[in-house]
């Protein structure tokens, strides 16, 4: 599992992250990554990085999950509020949620309907910038579009990228993917932290309502 504790995240330690596992080969060199590669104080065994965390970050990141849940359950509520004073609104599109996933709501994301409201997405979210409501906006391409995965540049050197599902080396540039084409671009993710009040949420869905 991977995840990432920045400050916007649902818990934080201000930066970093972590990945768990229960394979004890993954464990060790993960271990050597993020510590120069050493192992003891002498010896250096593979290429490695500063990626510890302070112990500062970690007495944050404990606090923080301490109140996980809590914060978890009041990004459902103010997301669900939200949603519901705006799913009458033609030119969004709410997702479909099975019975048995427990959405965390990192964002409230809305699908805007460019060619019903006569606007682009990114006019929306200007509209809203303007009302002085902070949206997100992601992602405005599809992620083989990127040049790292089009130009094979990673590390500053050019060569061909093995996908290790497809067992064989992916040509990017010559991908075409209907579903993320239509939704790049088009998804703005709605305020929804769990210090918001009623008031602020209210705001939300009367701005999204004047649009």
């Amino acid at each position: 599992g991977a995840f990432s504790f920045f400050a916007t995240k649902n818990m934080t330690t201000g930066e970093g992250g972590m990945i768990t596992t229960d394979d004890e080969k993954t464990a060790r060199i993960a271990r050597l990554m993020r510590n120069h590669g050493m192992e003891g104080r002498d010896d250096h065994l593979m290429l490695g990085y500063n990626f510890r965390m302070t112990e500062l970050e970690a007495a944050i990141g404990l606090a923080q999950l301490e109140k996980l849940e809590e914060f978890n359950r009041k990004r459902r509520e103010n997301s669900l509020y939200i949603y519901e004073g705006i799913q009458d609104l033609d030119w969004i599109g709410i997702q479909n949620f099975e019975p048995h996933i427990e959405h965390t709501f990192f964002w409230c994301p809305v699908y805007i309907k460019e060619d019903i409201i006569g606007m682009t997405t990114s006019e929306v979210r200007k509209k809203l910038h303007e009302m002085g409501i902070g949206t997100r906006q992601r992602y405005r391409e599809p992620l083989y579009r990127q040049p790292l995965l089009r130009e094979k540049s990673p590390f500053n050197r050019q060569y061909d990228i093995n996908c290790p599902f497809e067992g064989k080396i992916v040509r990017y540039e010559d991908l075409y993917f209907p579903n993320a084409e239509r939704y790049s671009g088009r998804l703005l993710g709605l305020p929804n932290h769990p210090a918001m009040s009623r008031t602020k949420l209210d705001r939300v869905v009367e701005a999204m309502r004047s649009l």
